[in-house]
């Protein structure tokens, strides 16, 4: 954890105990604990802006960023004023559409938007197209993997859409660039998988109307040790690979596996995410774009092939000098490179040693002549790189001028230290050195704008940090890099000589250092982010510039154009630096310096724009903030050292109004009184804010510190010093714990009184409501609703009235008297709503069961209305028709004439045959029966009558499966088997199946089950037996409360036992559900459920054998279903009061109440 906001929890000894946000404990000396900055509510938020806060300071920067930065979607960007900090999120981000990108290019100022790097674009074209027409630079920095080149491409992205193109498509021909720098440019590295491994300058020109006229390209510090060498888990440059993925497209040439070349063989041949076909395919297409011919687009290639090849050469001794152990790879290379093998060999094998004016050729070691083939591989690369900047340069200049205005951007590398730390760093470190100067100006002086336009004298209340001396250490006159500079020159230069002539200059500089005990060729430099240690081995090899004497001839002579250009380049500097009055830069160092002071040069003219990129972790993971890392980033950037600016003078600058507003808690109650008079008196913010800091003297009195110069009144903001800050926050916090204390102690007051209040107004409705029906306190039909009510809609509209007045009793914070009996009237008043509509749908059923239900339930319920009557003569009526009609229509179907005279007889008993018209409509047996008839006279005259299709019984069937299951293999007597038993021509062994499924569904108790079986008996004629009317006795009971709640007690008391089995447990769930059906006593099935869980849980316990998973018992899977289908009556569940533990009020947001709320959880 670094900054780690937490809350004091208490002392633990002589430390004081905080914990974080995720709980997390931190000791602290106690000795420690009250200098720890205090943390305002607005450092947690995650602003937009820091300086927006109250108080600004390095944990307030770093905590900002990192709870922006791990909010989902991520907030990649955070501002420190005009600032802009950019996190590299390492996924891709939905935020840099064209309909983003378009509320940047029409804002009037982007600060009023969200941070983001358009709006850095913005800002800068805005500044470009004011009326002082200034210059801009936008400054790109950030270590390797932070997200630089993204960010490049973004903000030219975002410029090349702003500014309109004079002709030609410069825009596009500007971002077309991207792809040859990237493959010509970025490597792989431990950091990154696409690092920029040299630093940028891109300037584009823009004519009075801002329209792009041109663009010019400068390259820093291309690594190009790079090309002979690479660290582990790293990578050549791009191209490399991406040349030989493409040997199928260039089978002319000797191109092979990476494995076989020694400057790539050790390395990484592939980069997680990226498909080197695909960007070489972006390559060739740029290069097309911008104008390279197809000759020279393959002589390039030929050149990067053959730096490859060159790097296979290998040399062996001879004699005093060398020779090549196969000329193979030289000549290879020679032919790619359009040269003689004799130049290129003599080139690697000897030198020439010139002591006044003569000159003397002489051979290389094997050592040298290896040095000698890596230093032309790296000045081929090198000088190749500047080709195509040259010729990207002439296409993006339009042959032009691009004198007047201009739009930069510049992309550098940030600040570096490693293990080892060579010229390569100290030069990077250099560059960041100047551009740290020239950021810190940039922020002084945009504070001193701040105080300008408040009419604050602030030249005595700011300081900053100035790194002039460590810019004077390296780069002067008598600097290092001049002392290494001048060590070139000497006859015989060496890193051990240069090494001593530093540590003896500069050992008393305060910004240098010598290491104690001394382990190499080592020195340090106090740079303004950190100690950096060099290592001085290869310092003098790395500055010397001068390519090989035979190296700009040979190169003319190049049958390849692009050579041949490289060779004439070399050949000019060479020409200029041996013209006489010339300066001569002879080396890396002075070089790039000439170079560095050039580009801040330019900057100086420009307006400049600042865009820190921070890199979060080291694994390059989405959704991960490494706090130190980052720390030391942002320390590195310069963000704190801007900070540290502002911090130096008034920290807090806050508008009158908030500052009035924030603090008046802290004033004795006279001058409180008065400033809130003087507010609503009508006098002014200023006034109200110059009243309240002159009574600041007696606010702090009690406190040690006040200084009254730490307070500034300025024209709109009240600037504060950060002492002053922390002691209004203290103050404000004691006075806003008293009244705090006050407003829980009226507040608990009148929720109590209101509470109250409500309670009884609800207690009372549900009483009167209860009053007004008072149904059911005796027994017989005149206590019933429907007896007062007379329809179920009435009913209807009583119980929903009930309903929100009830609910809302039932949420108070006291039972409500008599809630069980309010409940029980409502549900026995939903029970009659039921019947009486049940009595509706009865009236046209041809189901004798289901007139019986509606029967004995109105006769529970104590209904007494005239259409019962009229059902159970219906009843009696289906129970003799219905059989008569099945009887006949299978008597028909099997042409049984001795049938049909029985269910002719037995319809003339019952009086259907002489009296058609008594036959229920919805029965329909009147046409059947004549329709027998006629099919019984024709068979008895002896005439061929078609069958009639016997009607399906799947309900006999179903229970013919069941009754088997219970019965066994069920075997008939064989007098009786097939013999008709009823009228409706049921076998005897299908009518004892149907006697059977009455038997099982008693024994479990199913009414449902029950039901079924009892329509078909009667349904099929079957006659009285003693199975068939216990099964209607227990159908009978089971829609009446008494017997429901006497069963379901002896079954609870059954299935208590150790020796229950299923069939107790499947009995107790059926008169569960049965009681649920009608609704009815509650209480009984709560506990009925949890016996039924508890029971079903110890089975499974016991059952729980090495053979579960092979043999699965169905009903028992069954059994467990059904008890848990519900949890709302689990026992485990409780009512929110009685929970223990975190209590978050968004459990309460499902709507349910008591332990309801818990299940949702």
């Amino acid at each position: 954890h670094v900054f780690a906001p937490g809350l004091y929890e208490g002392p633990q000894g002589n430390d004081a105990i905080f914990c974080d946000a995720e709980g997390t404990e931190f000791k602290v000396p106690m000795s420690n604990a009250d200098v720890l900055d205090p943390v305002s509510e607005s450092q947690l938020e995650g602003v937009e802006n820091v300086c927006a806060l109250d108080e600004v300071s390095n944990a307030a920067v770093l905590h900002t960023v990192r709870t922006r930065y791990l909010r989902s979607p991520a907030q990649i960007y955070t501002r420190v004023s005009r600032i802009m900090i950019a996190v590299n999120p390492f996924q891709n981000l939905p935020i840099y559409s064209a309909s983003v990108m378009s509320k940047y290019l029409h804002a009037t100022d982007a600060i009023d938007l969200d941070p983001h790097v358009f709006a850095i674009g913005s800002d800068a074209v805005r500044g470009l197209r004011s009326g002082e027409h200034r210059n801009q630079a936008v400054l790109i920095s950030g270590e390797s993997g932070a997200g630089k080149t993204e960010s490049t491409k973004l903000i030219l992205s975002y410029v090349s859409e702003a500014l309109v193109g004079s002709s030609g498509g410069i825009q596009d021909k500007i971002m077309l660039t991207n792809p040859i720098m990237e493959s010509f440019g970025n490597a792989m590295t431990v950091r990154n998988n696409n690092s920029s491994r040299f630093g940028k300058w891109l300037q584009i020109s823009v004519n009075g109307s801002c329209a792009i006229q041109g663009c010019s390209i400068t390259d820093y510090l291309l690594e190009i040790t790079r090309v002979c060498k690479q660290g582990p888990k790293e990578r050549n440059y791009h191209v490399f690979f991406q040349l030989l993925g493409a040997r199928d497209e260039f089978q002319d040439l000797p191109i092979r596996d990476p494995s076989t070349y020694r400057y790539i063989k050790d390395s990484q041949h592939n980069v997680p995410g990226v498909d080197d076909k695909l960007l070489f395919d972006e390559l060739k297409a740029a290069f097309a774009a911008l104008g390279f011919s197809q000759q020279s687009r393959t002589e390039i290639f030929k050149v990067v092939l053959g730096i490859l090849t060159l790097g296979n050469a290998e040399f062996v001794q001879d004699g005093e000098g060398s020779k090549l152990k196969d000329d193979k790879p030289v000549a290879e290379a020679a032919n790619l490179f359009g040269v003689d093998l004799q130049p290129l060999k003599k080139s690697l094998l000897t030198k020439i040693i010139k002591v006044v004016g003569d000159a003397t050729e002489t051979g290389r070691s094997v050592a040298q002549a290896e040095q000698a083939r890596d230093g032309m591989a790296r000045l081929l690369y090198g000088r190749l790189f500047k080709y195509l900047i040259r010729n990207i340069n002439s296409v993006l200049s339009g042959g032009g001028s691009l004198e007047g205005r201009f739009f930069g951007v510049l992309d550098i590398a940030g600040f570096e230290s490693f293990e080892v730390n060579s010229i390569e760093q100290l030069s990077i470190n250099l560059s960041n050195e100047h551009l740290q100067a020239h950021f810190n100006n940039h922020v002084f002086k945009m504070e001193l704008e701040d105080y300008k336009t408040e009419g604050i004298d602030a030249v005595k209340a700011l300081s900053y940090q100035d790194n002039a001396d460590i810019i004077a250490l390296l780069d002067s006159k008598s600097s290092i890099l001049a002392v290494l500079d001048e060590e070139v020159s000497v006859p015989k230069p060496s890193d051990a000589n240069f090494t001593a002539k530093v540590i003896k200059s500069f050992s008393g500089h305060p910004r240098f250092f010598s290491p104690k005990v001394a382990k190499g060729l080592n020195f340090g430099v106090r740079h303004f982010a950190g100690d950096v240690l060099y290592t001085a081995d290869d310092f003098v090899q790395k500055n010397v510039d001068k390519p090989p004497d035979e190296a700009p001839e040979m190169f003319q002579r190049s049958k390849s154009g692009v050579l041949k250009a490289i060779g004439e380049s070399l050949g000019q500097e060479l020409q200029e630096a041996a013209t006489p009055g010339k300066k001569k830069l002879k080396t890396v160092s002075s070089a790039f310096r000439a170079s560095l002071a050039s580009l801040l040069g330019t900057l100086r003219q420009a307006d400049p724009n600042f865009i820190r990129c921070i890199k979060p972790n080291a694994e390059k993971l989405p959704n991960k903030f490494t706090s130190l890392m980052v720390l030391e980033q942002l320390t590195c950037s310069g963000v704190f050292e801007a900070v540290r600016i502002r911090q130096s003078g008034y920290s807090s600058r806050v508008t009158f109004k908030d500052f009035v507003g924030r603090y008046r808690a802290i004033l004795p109650k006279g001058t409180a009184v008065a400033v809130k008079k003087a507010q609503q008196g009508g006098s002014s913010d200023a006034e109200v804010a110059k009243m309240f800091v002159d009574a600041l003297p007696d606010a702090l009195g009690h406190f040690d510190g006040y200084d009254m110069n730490d307070v500034v009144l300025g024209r709109t903001k009240v600037f504060s010093r950060t002492k002053l800050v922390s002691l209004l926050d203290k103050a404000r916090e004691l006075a806003l714990s008293r009244h705090v204390i006050e407003i829980q102690r009226n507040w608990r007051g009148h929720r109590t009184r209101t509470g109250l209040k409500e309670l009884k107004i609800a207690f009372a409705q549900v009483k009167q409501w209860h009053k007004a029906n008072n149904f059911y306190s005796a027994t017989g039909p005149e206590h019933t609703a429907v007896y007062k009510l007379k329809t179920p809609e009435a009913i209807e509209a009583q119980v929903e009235a009930l309903g929100p007045i009830f609910e809302k009793a039932q949420r108070m914070p006291l039972p409500c008297p008599n809630a069980k009996g309010v409940e029980s009237v409502r549900r026995r008043m939903l029970n009659e709503v039921d019947a009486l509509r049940g009595l509706q749908v009865a009236a046209k059923s041809v189901e004798p069961m289901d007139i019986e239900r509606v029967v004995l339930r109105c006769k529970d319920l104590d209904i007494r209305v005239p259409e019962l009557e009229k059902l159970r003569e219906r009843m009696q009526a289906l129970a003799v028709q219905v059989p008569l009609k099945k009887g006949a229509e299978t008597a028909m179907a099997e042409q049984d004439t001795e049938s049909m005279e029985e269910v002719l007889a037995a319809a003339k008993e019952a009086g259907l045959e002489q009296q058609p018209g008594k036959w229920l409509e919805e029965v329909g047996g009147a046409k059947v029966l004549a329709e027998m008839a006629k099919m019984l006279e024709s068979l008895n005259a002896g005439k061929k009558v078609e069958a009639r299709p016997k009607p399906p019984e799947p309900v006999l069937q179903a229970i013919g499966k069941r009754s088997m299951k219970a019965a066994g293999n069920l075997e008939m007597p064989a007098g009786q088997k097939g013999r008709k038993s009823t009228i409706a021509g049921l076998s005897a062994e299908d009518e004892t199946k149907i006697l059977l499924e009455l038997m099982g569904a008693m024994e479990v108790c199913d009414i449902a089950r029950l039901e079924v079986a009892l329509n078909e008996a009667i349904k099929q004629g079957i006659a009285q037996k003693d199975v068939l009317a216990e099964a209607q006795e227990m159908y009978r009971s089971s829609s009446s409360e008494d017997w429901l709640h006497t069963q379901l007690q002896e079954k609870m008391s059954e299935a208590s036992e150790s020796t229950s089995d299923g069939t107790v447990l499947k009995g107790l769930q059926n008169l569960i559900k049965q009681a649920e059906k009608l609704q009815v006593l509650p209480d009984d099935v709560r506990s009925a459920k949890q016996v039924v869980q508890t029971r079903v849980r110890v089975r499974a316990r016991m059952t729980m054998t090495g053979k579960v998973f092979e043999e699965i018992d169905v009903e028992e899977m069954g059994l467990v279903d059904d008890s848990f289908s519900d949890l709302r009556d689990f026992s485990g569940l409780k009512s929110p009061l009685e929970w223990r533990g975190h209590k978050a009020p968004s459990f309460f947001s499902f709507g349910a109440a008591g332990a309801e709320v818990m299940l949702a959880h």
